[in-house]
């Protein structure tokens, strides 16, 4: 349903979750069955705020949880992730773990997992984070 209340706002956003999901799934497409290696990252509601490492960070698949992250963690993982093997042809979600900046279920949630996917990553570095992605996993 977030995803949804998120594509339908009136405004210059106006149909951005499909952009986004239609673009994803070009990329996929066009560099499936290449050489090129890629991964796609899905970072929570970017912030303005100190990076928190990668200890403090959950990596998850399937686009069902979300939250908040600095924008220094992002570039942080977005370098990481291009020098992993780990991250080769998947998609994941990049969001600050536990309380870091304390986001509560919005609205929206209603119809979003209420507890673990079972596709939680967590690690003390950006290489433990990255171990055992799956391969193109994406709900969109």
């Amino acid at each position: 349903l977030g995803y949804l209340a998120t594509n339908w706002m009136p405004g210059p956003t106006w149909g951005i979750m499909d952009a986004k999901a239609s673009s994803e799934d070009a990329i996929k497409n066009l560099l499936r069955n290449t050489a090129t290696k890629f991964c796609i990252l899905r970072p929570g509601g970017l912030e303005d705020s100190s990076p928190l490492g990668p200890s403090a960070m959950e990596l998850n698949q399937g686009d069902a949880v979300g939250g908040l992250v600095s924008r220094s963690d992002v570039a942080a993982a977005a370098i990481a992730a291009a020098d992993s093997a780990d991250t080769d042809g998947t998609t994941f979600e990049l969001y600050a773990f536990g309380n870091a900046f304390s986001q509560q279920p919005g609205p929206t949630d209603l119809f979003l997992p209420a507890g673990p996917t079972g596709y939680e990553r967590r690690g003390a570095s950006w290489a433990e984070l990255f171990q055992g992605l799956k391969k193109d996993f994406s709900k969109l």
